[in-house]
């Protein structure tokens, strides 16, 4: 009974208008959860470039900081997120639509108990790795090692920055989808292999190879989507379909069912499901684009062409030897035929 007394106590401090009250839930949205432990979330739509960097909204006088723990600043206009973010106890920050294009160093080096960061649906093109780096009490270095999710999703990122999971490697849950991710570079390769343990999203972007050694162990994954990309069905791209698929059935049987190749064009709209099933082989592309497959069907009626031809060139050239044709008289060497010409010649000059 007191416990419940005290968590009504506790919710009233925390929603009602009073002195207690933390300064975010007078200009957003608060509220407490209690499933296994008090949660308070703080919701905030409106004003967001006005209010996020305030001190006194994350500190009280006593330079105590509030007990936040979910905190959403959305629909903001922060094209540059330089200012570094008062010291929290806040485990989940969300930043998405605020048309973020850059964010500046050590942005997060005071949430040291941040599991879970959300960046996506901003204008991001690149991140730089000292936007997760941190430091400890004595001022050194010190990685964001709570860090656990990392949400990019429907930004315009082409590629990552080699290092920029350096400060963030207990990372759990990586979701990149939804950018304009091309082939991936060697920079983005050396990013995404320093994880292990991993939740993979890549679907929607533009990918059309995957190489085997983005992922240390593949089989290790905990998830993994990499759907509605332009896959190329060929050669290079076997060992998904050998080694990968096995694993994304497993992982995401729905999702490992509908991938599909985009090129070439023999290949378009079939499924890797349906590849796996036949323990089908790809064909090595042509390093020059040449595609003996699509020339057959014109090989093939060139060569009945030929076939044609020949004879029945032959068989004219015969048929004029014998006076069997004559090419309308032109090469007729008979004297009727001379006779003709001369007196055919003779009638055009008549006037």
């Amino acid at each position: 009974m007191k416990v419940f007394l005290c968590l009504i106590l506790l919710v009233q401090s925390f929603i009602s208008g009073g002195s207690d009250q933390p300064p975010f839930c007078k200009s957003c949205e608060c509220q407490i959860t209690n499933t296994t432990t008090v949660r308070r979330i703080v919701s905030c739509r409106h004003d967001v470039e006005r209010i996020i960097f305030i001190e006194s909204n994350w500190k009280n006088e006593k330079n105590e900081t509030f007990d936040y723990d979910i905190v959403s600043f959305q629909n903001g206009v922060l094209p540059n997120l330089t200012n570094i973010f008062p010291a929290s106890s806040l485990v989940s920050l969300d930043l998405s639509y605020n048309d973020i294009i850059s964010i500046g160093s050590n942005v997060f080096m005071n949430l040291k108990n941040m599991t879970t960061l959300i960046l996506s649906h901003n204008d991001l093109e690149k991140i730089d790795p000292d936007v997760f780096k941190g430091f400890d009490k004595d001022g050194k270095p010190s990685p964001l090692n709570n860090l656990k999710e990392l949400r990019l999703g429907n930004n315009k990122i082409r590629s990552l920055n080699p290092d920029v999971t350096d400060h963030i490697t207990e990372l759990e849950i990586l979701d990149l989808s939804n950018n304009p991710l091309g082939p991936i570079d060697n920079s983005t390769l050396l990013a995404i292999s320093k994880l292990s343990n991993l939740k993979l999203y890549l679907g929607n972007n533009k990918l059309s190879y995957l190489e085997s050694e983005l992922v240390a162990r593949w089989d290790a994954l905990l998830a993994l989507d990499i759907n509605d990309n332009p896959w190329t069905c060929e050669c290079e791209n076997q060992w998904l379909i050998e080694d990968l698929m096995p694993i994304y059935i497993k992982l995401n049987p729905a999702n490992a069912k509908i991938i599909k190749c985009a090129a070439p064009i023999e290949m378009k709209d079939i499924k890797f499901a349906d590849l796996f099933v036949k323990k089908s082989h790809m064909r090595c592309l042509d390093t020059n684009d040449a595609r003996p497959d699509l020339d057959a069907a014109m090989l093939v009626g060139v060569l009945a062409g030929v076939l044609v031809a020949i004879p029945t060139i032959l068989l004219l050239i015969f048929a004029y030897q014998r006076k069997w044709i004559s090419l309308c008289g032109i090469c007729d060497d008979s004297p009727a035929a001379y006779s003709r010409r001369f007196y055919n010649a003779a009638s055009d000059d008549n006037f």
